[in-house]
């Protein structure tokens, strides 16, 4: 059995909307279905708004209504943690606990290290990750994952 691929994206200033949008973005433009898990509300809809205006000349065709049985869109921006899994791909704007990821094919999270607090838990999260034995994990600058094939 394939393990789940994780990228740990180190951020080094304070734009996650904005990353999070290139990251789906990148992940699009290769053929991912992606569910964004964010643990509020606000950032949920932030997030829906950024899409849409992130880049001029892109729109990245998203949704942040649960349907079950099918995706409508190619993105699904939520903060339902307990949805089933029915995308390739999560991004973890907000991180979920480690024993939901294994489902999907690829994880995406960030190391947030332009913050001191922020830097320790994604630190923990990295090594519990790593610990568990069911994720191969990389550690890649922004930059570096948006030229990567994934």
């Amino acid at each position: 059995m394939q393990k789940t691929k994780v990228f740990f994206i180190d951020l080094a200033i304070s734009n996650k909307v904005r990353h999070t949008c290139e990251v789906v973005g990148k992940l699009y433009e290769q053929g991912f279905t992606i569910t964004v898990y964010t643990s509020n509300s606000s950032s949920k809809h932030t997030l829906d708004r950024m899409l849409w205006t992130w880049e001029q000349d892109s729109f990245i065709p998203h949704t942040t209504k649960i349907h079950f049985s099918s995706m409508d869109e190619p993105v699904l921006i939520t903060e339902e943690e307990n949805i089933p899994v029915i995308t390739d791909a999560l991004i973890q704007f907000d991180p979920l606990p480690t024993e939901k990821l294994s489902a999907y094919k690829l994880i995406i999270d960030f190391a947030e290290v332009y913050d001191s607090t922020k830097k320790i838990k994604s630190r923990e999260r990295y090594k519990k990750i790593r610990s568990s034995g069911n994720f191969e994990l990389e550690y890649l600058k922004l930059g570096e994952f948006l030229r990567k094939q994934v």
